[in-house]
């Protein structure tokens, strides 16, 4: 997972650019390139995915991850950098400590949800192989991340504003991120009938040679 960890590291700093310049594009390019872009790329090359049949099989998959990742987050983090300069210029969000929360945040919901609850999911359906798939490892390297910068940028659009209100920046962010959490709590999680089948959200059937450099072999020979 070493790959994933860094490559979203680089995705973070370019998300934060963005938001701290106040550049909506460049916020709404680094969240799709932390997931829906490479994760819909590695399963197409790397795992030999049918895109053809993902979109026919829509209703098996993710929708935090094909509507929340493509359209809802991308929205978030266009609001939150076109509210960036509404922060006080000497507000707590500048404290050192301050990301360091965020990035807790993000680490243990990303432990959260790789760990307790997707990993007895995928042992329950014998699908050991999908949870060292190469577009699962990039996704749930994208969790904390995205959960940590949304955390430390979000938060201080509420709070620490200049305004006397928060801006409506932060209304619509905050928006974009209820729909997001809806989609998974909606039809990811199973509250509207049984949850997603890990089979169908990534393949088992990954060879690709450099997997030695993310995952231990011996661990992959042990978990496929």
């Amino acid at each position: 997972m070493t790959g994933a960890v860094i490559y979203q590291l680089l995705d973070a700093f370019w998300l934060l650019t963005g938001i701290f310049v106040g550049s909506s594009w460049m916020a709404v390019g680094a969240v799709l390139m932390a997931s829906f872009v490479p994760v819909i790329t590695l399963a197409k090359i790397m795992e030999g995915r049918s895109l053809r049949k993902l979109i026919k099989e829509f209703r098996k998959q993710s929708y935090a991850f094909l509507f929340g990742d493509s359209i809802f987050l991308p929205l978030a983090a266009a609001m939150i950098a076109q509210g960036w300069h509404t922060l006080r210029p000497d507000g707590w969000h500048n404290g050192w400590w301050w990301p360091c929360v965020a990035a807790v945040a993000g680490l243990a919901m990303g432990y959260w949800f790789r760990y307790i609850d997707n990993l007895p999911e995928y042992r329950k359906h014998d699908a050991m192989g999908a949870f060292v798939a190469p577009s699962k490892l990039l996704h749930d390297g994208a969790y904390p991340m995205l959960v940590s910068v949304f955390t430390g940028t979000l938060l201080p659009l509420f709070f620490d504003h200049a305004t006397v209100w928060p801006p409506q920046e932060a209304w619509l962010a905050l928006l974009g991120g209820l729909l997001w959490f809806g989609a998974a709590l909606w039809h990811d999680s199973g509250l509207r009938g049984p949850k997603l089948n890990p089979n169908d959200l990534h393949s088992s059937n990954w060879q690709w040679p450099w997997v030695i450099i993310i995952v231990p072999r011996k661990w992959l020979q042990n978990h496929r």
